[in-house]
């Protein structure tokens, strides 16, 4: 699980500073972060609660980033080529 608190880590460093994700993405990545880091610190852990909260992070993310990247599509309509003279 410390990879996959390192990642989340640097998804909610870069969300933070670069805005480029909503802030409460940013913020909730950071928490799924410690929630992994210390969940991963118990070697015999049968239940992992901080592996279900990254899936569900990861979900919000990816619906997040759908929506936005369907609201900002651009619709083109194909042109005939010029003609060469």
């Amino acid at each position: 699980m410390y990879p996959l608190a390192l990642l989340a880590a640097a998804v909610a460093i870069v969300a933070l500073r670069t805005r480029a994700l909503p802030r409460w993405l940013g913020y909730g990545s950071a928490v799924t972060a410690a929630a992994l880091a210390v969940n991963a610190g118990f070697l015999y852990a049968t239940i992992a609660p901080a592996f279900l909260l990254f899936i569900l992070w990861t979900l919000a993310a990816s619906v997040t980033l759908f929506v936005k990247a369907r609201s900002q599509a651009v619709h083109l309509t194909p042109r005939p080529a010029p003609v060469a003279s």
